[in-house]
């Protein structure tokens, strides 16, 4: 299992990727908006964007909850509040990132962007909080 630390910057690693490809999507968004045509090119952006939140919330379940688990008595609080979280962000992706039409991703697009960076920095701020993910070892007591 990796170190806490290590686990907590490849997760901030994946939301710094994740926020690259979120202004992507504001500017195909605006651009589409102001009647420029972005080919192929918001499609496939909102496509990789679903992908890769998709990957980025299984492997932050995978491997953020069993050291939620073992942090302090609020771990499975904490997991199940990640796990509610993702199960409501999928289905509001899904909807947005899967339209086929431009007309609709350039509407619903910067909303679910700034949603998306609202949910990223609730997590960084406690999920992925330093204080949360320390590589220190806390014990309850010496063993007798």
């Amino acid at each position: 299992m990796p170190f806490p630390s290590e686990t907590r910057r490849a997760l901030l690693e994946e939301h710094a990727r994740l926020r690259v490809l979120l202004a992507e999507l504001e500017d195909l968004a605006t651009r589409t908006r102001a009647g420029d045509d972005p080919g192929r090119r918001f499609g496939a952006v909102a496509g990789q964007l679903l992908r890769a939140l998709e990957v980025h919330n299984e492997a932050e379940e995978r491997v953020l909850a069993p050291l939620l688990r073992l942090t302090d008595a609020w771990g499975p609080e904490r997991i199940g509040e990640m796990t509610e979280e993702h199960t409501a962000e999928h289905a509001a992706l899904r909807s947005v990132l899967a339209q086929p039409e431009h007309a609709a991703l350039a509407r619903h697009g910067p909303e679910l962007a700034k949603e998306l960076r609202t949910h990223m920095a609730r997590e960084e701020a406690t999920f992925l909080a330093p204080e949360v993910l320390t590589d220190d070892v806390v014990t309850a007591g010496p063993d007798e």
